[in-house]
């Protein structure tokens, strides 16, 4: 209990869906259901090759020259440096180094984990409390 006798539940950083504070249980019952959990800079460069593509075709151009264009832009784009509010430098690779990625997902768009709920499972399937965790 808390200083105001609310109950509160416990951490839920055991769970499998827990990543860094945040709730990936949505994302793994419907992965890609949810834009609002993608990566904002991933979406826009995703858009920019779109673009490209679609101007590459309309001028006509080869692989290898539509290729090297491709690269010099996404060259520059690193160089330019990440414009995203909510970019955190990471010390793993993920999307241009940010620690709140996690494939094509940003971790601060994901719910907040809220501690231990109906939905939590341990990483390692089995049987938990009588039940089984087959089922997720």
């Amino acid at each position: 209990m808390d200083e105001n006798n609310n109950i509160r539940r416990l951490p839920g950083d055991r769970c499998m869906y827990f990543r860094m504070g945040r709730c990936l249980y949505e994302e793994m019952a419907n992965p890609g259901y949810h834009e609002r959990f993608r990566c904002s800079m991933l979406s826009n460069l995703e858009n920019a090759y779109d673009d490209f593509l679609d101007r590459a075709e309309a001028f006509n151009l080869d692989e290898e020259l539509a290729g090297r264009i491709w690269q010099t832009f996404l060259e520059r784009f690193v160089r330019t440096g990440i414009d995203c509010p909510d970019y955190v430098p990471g010390e793993w690779e993920g999307v241009a180094g940010c620690a709140l990625a996690l494939g094509f997902l940003c971790l601060k768009a994901l719910p907040e984990c809220e501690g231990q709920c109906s939905r939590f499972r341990t990483p390692s399937r089995g049987v938990r409390d009588g039940r089984n965790d087959d089922n997720i």
